[in-house]
């Protein structure tokens, strides 16, 4: 009888109490069942179309190189800020202008190939995207002269 009367006397503090349930209970959801959720909403995503080209056998001192289309897949624009290549060899060119949602754009690596022999090189790219670093790779063999 006398918790009933209190419980009676004191509705505004069960509601806070279920307010904070409800709080710790949207949290839990918001980190651990639904974690992209907030994510998809305010960051860029890229996808490449292939991540590994395999250039073959490359004669030497001839034209060695590839443009890797990508798509923004995400809800912002994407911009790369860098392309970080595992040696001097690689060169690269890229558009600096931010892609927007569901565009598609290409980067262009080129590889020197005055270096006779096999090679699989990796390159880095660095951008706003929820994947980011991303890795594409590079590979083949420059054929002797």
């Amino acid at each position: 009888m006398i918790v009933k009367k209190w419980l009676i006397k004191n509705k505004w503090l069960i509601w806070i109490v279920y307010a904070i349930i409800a709080f710790v209970v949207g949290l839990y959801f918001k980190k651990v069942v639904f974690p992209d959720f907030a994510t998809k909403l305010t960051f860029a995503k890229i996808e490449f179309e292939n991540d590994v080209y395999d250039f073959g056998l490359v004669p030497f001192l001839s034209d060695a190189q590839k443009y890797f289309k990508y798509k923004n897949i995400g809800y912002e624009e994407l911009v790369i800020h860098e392309i970080i290549t595992s040696c001097g060899c690689i060169w690269s060119q890229q558009n600096t202008i931010p892609l927007l949602p569901e565009k598609q754009d290409s980067l262009l690596i080129i590889y020197d190939s005055s270096i006779k022999g096999f090679f699989t090189k990796e390159i880095i790219i660095i951008s706003n995207s929820t994947t980011s670093p991303d890795h594409i790779f590079i590979m083949g063999t420059i054929q002797q002269e």
